[in-house]
């Protein structure tokens, strides 16, 4: 990536996180935001950070399938509602 900016990779995990589906909880865990924004997991962690103490972004337990395929529950990071919403 170019010369990116925090409040630029801020402002695209929040991107990508208003695009989350519905039957994902409007949810993304970590690793599919890391591979949504193409950047690395450092920045990806560093930027929910920053989302979460800002009180824009909440964590959540998502439902995922792990690589033996049984179902668990995993962090999930979603925009938290407006109050009035």
């Amino acid at each position: 990536m170019n010369e990116i900016t925090q409040s630029d990779l801020v402002a695209a995990v929040h991107a990508a996180l208003n695009t989350a589906a519905a039957e994902d909880g409007y949810a993304l865990t970590a690793n599919e935001l890391t591979d949504s924004l193409d950047i690395g997991k450092k920045k990806v962690w560093d930027m929910l950070g920053v989302l979460v103490r800002a009180g824009t972004v909440e964590c959540i337990k998502v439902r995922r399938v792990n690589i033996t395929g049984t179902p668990q529950r995993v962090a999930g990071y979603r925009v938290k509602a407006q109050s009035g919403d």
